[in-house]
């Protein structure tokens, strides 16, 4: 999940809309591991690096991964999907 920030600047947004493009494209990577029958998958939604980022940009992504798993668990849940949060 390395490059949303870039991604949006480079497509003339701010670095928000970017992280959201992230988290719609995580769920199309689970939608799809789903359908293939893929075992396990481990996706790593911040990394250490991100912490020396400015403090509205980290707590706009922590709002933004737990809007996300508040939205998105119940489905995979329903789907059996087993899942381990780390942080």
């Amino acid at each position: 999940m390395d490059g949303n920030g870039r991604w949006a600047i480079a497509n003339s947004l701010n670095v928000s809309k970017g992280h959201k493009q992230g988290v719609e494209v995580v769920r199309a990577i689970v939608e799809e591991s789903i359908r293939q029958n893929i075992d396990s998958l481990t996706l790593y939604a911040f990394s250490s690096e991100n912490w020396s980022r400015p403090k509205p940009e980290i707590e706009a992504i922590k709002k933004l991964v737990l809007k996300a798993i508040e939205d998105q668990v119940p489905e995979l849940t329903e789907q059996k999907v087993k899942l381990k949060f780390f942080w």
